[in-house]
């Protein structure tokens, strides 16, 4: 299963998020974001940098309980 069909969508905007390498200086990290445009969606959502995919992965999915 890829990484895109183990993400949940953005909170804010329903758009589709994306698995990526951190930038330097955290570059032996990923971060999930959100792909959708500055329009569709009003914040900028990621997560910090986690060691593994997979870390970043269960972070993004987590959500609060209404």
């Amino acid at each position: 299963m890829s990484d895109e069909a183990k993400l949940l969508s953005c909170p804010f905007c329903g758009g589709k998020a994306t698995v990526r390498k951190t930038p330097p200086p955290y570059s032996k990290g990923f971060q999930v974001e959100c792909q959708a445009d500055v329009e569709d969606c009003d914040v900028v959502v990621k997560t910090i940098p986690f060691t593994t995919r997979e870390q970043a992965i269960a972070a993004w999915n987590t959500r609060v309980k209404p």
